[in-house]
C-alpha cells in the first residue's frame, strides 16, 4: 500500500507541475522605435542604440534586438536620438504576474544605459501597444520606447494531453 500511496503521490506532483507549464505563454516582441534618447558621444551625434526585452527575475528569458545607429537631432540646444526598428522576437516563459523589462542601451560607449521601462500584462488583458517612459534616462531627457507585446499561449493542447496521460 505504501508504494501505490507513493505513485499516486508523485502522480499529484506531476499533475502540479503540469498545471504551472499550462500557465506559461509565450510573448510575441515588437520593438517599433525610440525617440528622445540622450545621446553620448556629442563629437559625431551618434548612438549604437540595442533593446532588450526580458522577463523581470528570469535573466534566462530574454531577446535583443540588432544594433540600430541613430544620429542626434539638435532639440534646444541638447543632442536627442530617434531611431525606428523592425525587430521582433518570441520571449519564452511568461507567466501571469510577470513584468517584461525594456533596456535600451548605446554600445558604441560599453553599453551604457539610456533608460529602462516596464510592461505588465494582465491575464485578460492579452495585448499592450504603444509608447513607455523610459527611466534612468539621464536628467532633463525624458525618451520614450514604442513596442508591442501579444501573449501566445502554445502549450495547452499538449499539457492537456499529457495530463490526461498521466490520470
Amino acid at each position: 500500500a505504501h508504494l501505490l500511496d507513493n505513485n499516486h503521490a508523485n502522480n499529484k506532483a506531476d499533475k502540479a507541475d503540469m498545471a504551472s507549464v499550462q500557465a506559461s505563454h509565450h510573448l510575441k516582441v515588437s520593438i517599433l522605435g525610440a525617440s528622445g534618447l540622450r545621446i553620448l558621444d556629442s563629437a559625431t551625434g551618434k548612438s549604437v542604440i540595442i533593446v532588450s526585452a526580458e522577463i523581470a527575475g528570469k535573466a534566462d528569458f530574454k531577446i535583443s534586438s540588432p544594433v540600430i545607429s541613430g544620429v542626434a537631432s539638435n532639440l534646444n540646444g541638447s543632442g536627442r536620438v530617434d531611431v525606428i526598428f523592425t525587430f521582433e522576437g518570441e520571449l519564452k516563459g511568461w507567466v501571469a504576474g510577470d513584468k517584461i523589462v525594456f533596456t535600451v542601451t548605446d554600445s558604441a560607449q560599453g553599453a551604457l544605459l539610456l533608460g529602462r521601462a516596464s510592461v505588465a500584462l494582465t491575464p485578460e488583458q492579452g495585448t499592450f501597444e504603444g509608447e513607455v517612459l523610459l527611466e534612468e534616462a539621464g536628467e532633463g531627457y525624458r525618451p520614450v520606447l514604442q513596442v508591442k507585446v501579444l501573449r501566445e499561449q502554445l502549450l495547452v493542447e499538449t499539457v492537456h494531453e499529457v495530463t490526461d496521460a498521466i490520470s
